[in-house]
This record gives C-alpha cells, structure tokens and sequence, in this order.
C-alpha cells in the first residue's frame, strides 16, 4: 500500500515534467509526484485527443474527407513500414486497418456535417459504452 511517505525508486527520465531538482538528482520519486504526472499526461492524453476533432472540422471546410483519410492512412503505412507482419496476422490486421478506415470515415464525415462538440461526445460514449 502506498501512503504520502512512501518512496518509489524510478530510472531517471530526461525532460521529466513533474518532481523537483532533489528527486531528478536522487532517481526517486514520492508516490504523490507520480500520481500527479500520471493525471498530467492522462490531462495531455485528452487534449489532444479532444483537439483533433477541431482540427478534422477545420480540415474538412477546405479538404474533402477522403482525401484526409488518404493522407492520414499514407502517414502511418510509411511510419509502420519497417513492420513486417507474419502470415497469421495479415488477414486480421487488415480487417481491423479496414474497420479503423470505416470509423475515421464515419467520425471525419460526422464532424464535417456536424459540429466538433456533438462529435467529441459521441465519441467519448463509444469508449463507455464499448
């Protein structure tokens, strides 16, 4: 069980965001401090996350959503191109790419047609609900 005292022994992380100059120094940090840099990140996590409704919404005023999704799903096929998937796991992992292709489209033509708030909300109930 962890209490305010209790103290963690954790590799030292460059850029970290929570902690003092003591706890960098020492390569520890209390539990409190990695509580509030778990909500931190957890907080950053969500910005973005939430933003990129906005953003698909300003994108689809002067791109067609198609296209969006074409240069989307080319961004991430040359990010994951070193990846080579066994025999086994071509067939799954396409069909799950192609159920992902067909959720980007329903979200991007949702929120074009519709507004950022209404789309972020429905969204955020399929992770409940799901």
């Amino acid at each position: 069980m962890l209490n305010r005292r209790t103290v963690i022994p954790v590799q030292p992380v460059v850029g970290a965001v929570a902690g003092t100059v003591a706890d960098m120094v020492s390569g520890t940090r209390s539990a409190g401090t990695l509580r509030g840099l778990s909500l931190f990140c957890l907080l950053l996590v969500a910005v973005i996350w939430g933003s990129t409704l906005a953003l698909i919404k300003e994108t689809t005023a002067t791109v067609p959503f198609p296209l969006l999704l074409f240069v989307r799903f080319s961004v991430a096929l040359l990010l994951l191109s070193w990846v080579r998937p066994t025999r086994a796991a071509l067939l799954p992992s396409t069909v799950l790419g192609l159920l992902l292709l067909a959720c980007y489209a329903a979200q991007s033509l949702g929120v074009q047609l519709g507004s950022a708030t209404k789309s972020g909300f429905l969204m955020g109930l399929t992770v409940v609900a799901g």
